[in-house]
């Protein structure tokens, strides 16, 4: 009997945690979210006319005022090589869904801006589901007992975010470079 306690108490505990891989469709997670390395990663460059001290600079000023804590863009960033390392967060929030609100938990992201002479790169990834002292996990997983269509509905709301992010930063870089010009 005492065995057989244990028996059902650890197939429970097996059973009620851990995460599954969610699915790859055309080099994207559930078909939404891009994938390179075997993470969730946007990058985009965009070419404009000013020099890498101009574009730094603003890069830097908007990564203060809209990636997450301001000290966190400020403490790694090199002017001498132009590139500025910063992590961000999208906040939880409730969607709509047939079944009632479901929470989408908050999100942290890291944030690579690269400046050069006339152009720079934007890298976002290593997104990350933030569960507060439960841990967190990356969103190219997904809990066991998730549905899959939730899942992607959690990942297309998350990307129309990110695109939003990163056109912020696309904006505000190029709308002060052409103000020095």
């Amino acid at each position: 009997m005492k065995y057989l306690s244990l028996f059902v108490i650890g197939l429970f505990l097996s059973s009620c945690g851990g995460f599954i891989p969610n699915e790859i469709q055309n080099g994207k997670v559930l078909g939404v979210m891009p994938l390179q390395y075997g993470r969730v990663s946007y990058q985009t460059s965009n070419r404009l006319p000013s020099e890498r001290e101009d574009i730094f600079r603003q890069a830097r000023r908007w990564a203060a005022f809209h990636v997450g804590n301001p000290s966190h863009a400020l403490a790694i960033s090199d002017n001498l090589i132009g590139d500025i390392i910063a992590t961000g967060r999208i906040d939880k929030q409730y969607i709509k869904t047939r079944s009632g609100p479901q929470l989408i938990p908050a999100l942290d992201y890291a944030a690579s801006i690269e400046c050069y002479d006339r152009y720079y790169r934007v890298t976002l990834t290593n997104f990350r589901y933030d569960l507060g002292p439960q841990g967190s996990y990356g969103v190219e997983l997904r809990p066991k007992g998730m549905n899959k269509n939730r899942v992607k509905q959690q990942l297309e709301i998350i990307h129309e975010q990110v695109n939003q992010i990163i056109n912020s930063l696309q904006e505000f870089i190029d709308a002060e470079a052409k103000r020095t010009q």
